[in-house]
């Protein structure tokens, strides 16, 4: 079932989509409304689950890669998918997972620490199901960019995101990445309510995600859009240039910055380069 937003839903979405943590004030101040409507579509957003908070994270610089593998699997049941779609949204490695249309039928981001690992994993897969991957294509990722739905206001856009490996590594202590953990389990997590989980002053954790924030493991808090609930729906391109270079991949980013239907760009190396 889709959600029609009003228009100024929409422009409190968009304001608020790549910054979890912006105040009502704030968010006034960006769209023109008052404090008060910020407040309550934000509040309607969240409750209506359109949007849900999480942390946006570094992972490369805790020594991890991502690559995306896309595939579709050979004649399994319904049940059997269920299964399949289950075990990879409960699986530590899948940091996001995707039904798609098209050429496949799936995408998902795995993170892991070499190509050997992602091979064991994928591997472990097709042992216990065994038509998984009848179809695949893996894709290294060389950058990833959050660029906002600025169709939904075009009138002020917001700053993007962007996350890539620059070769710097962070050492974290045993209590962050069970903070990560926690959060991953639920995004939207108070730090009280992350204290409660692992047995630590709230007082602490607040101080240990400040910290994982100035470090840049912790991106930022931003907000999922949930899909398939608003239109227009979300499509995912995989583009391919002729050759390699900088300068056209540098053009191809300021098209997808300038253009109000991009959402996110990815740059990668693989079978697409986008």
């Amino acid at each position: 079932m889709t959600s029609k937003l009003s228009a100024k839903e929409s422009a409190v979405l968009a304001a608020i989509e790549l910054n979890a943590d912006l105040e009502a004030k704030q968010v006034a101040k960006i769209t023109g409304h008052t404090e008060r409507t910020a407040r309550y579509c934000i509040h309607k957003l969240v409750e209506g689950g359109v949007v849900r908070r999480m942390p946006l994270v570094n992972t490369y610089l805790l020594g991890l890669e991502e690559y995306l593998v896309y595939f579709s699997m050979g004649p399994l049941g319904a049940s059997l998918r269920s299964s399949v779609e289950t075990c990879l949204i409960n699986s530590d490695k899948v940091k996001w997972l995707a039904q798609c249309g098209g050429e496949f039928q799936y995408a998902m981001v795995v993170v892991v620490t070499s190509p050997r690992q992602l091979f064991d994993f994928m591997s472990e897969l097709s042992g216990k199901f065994r038509d998984i991957f009848f179809k695949k294509e893996v894709v290294i990722p060389v950058s990833f960019m959050m660029l906002g739905r600025k169709y939904l206001f075009t009138r002020k856009r917001v700053q993007a995101i962007a996350v890539g490996d620059t070769g710097l590594r962070v050492s974290l202590e045993q209590p962050d990445h069970e903070i990560l953990s926690a959060l991953e389990a639920n995004p939207s997590a108070s730090s009280l309510e992350v204290s409660r989980k692992i047995g630590i002053p709230a007082s602490t954790v607040a101080y240990r995600i400040k910290r994982l924030k100035s470090q840049g493991i912790i991106v930022r808090f931003v907000y999922n859009v949930v899909e398939g609930l608003l239109k227009p729906y979300h499509v995912r391109m995989l583009v391919y240039s002729s050759g390699m270079s900088r300068d056209t991949a540098q053009k191809v980013l300021d098209y997808a910055k300038a253009h109000p239907n991009v959402a996110f760009f990815h740059h990668t190396i693989g079978p697409w380069d986008y």
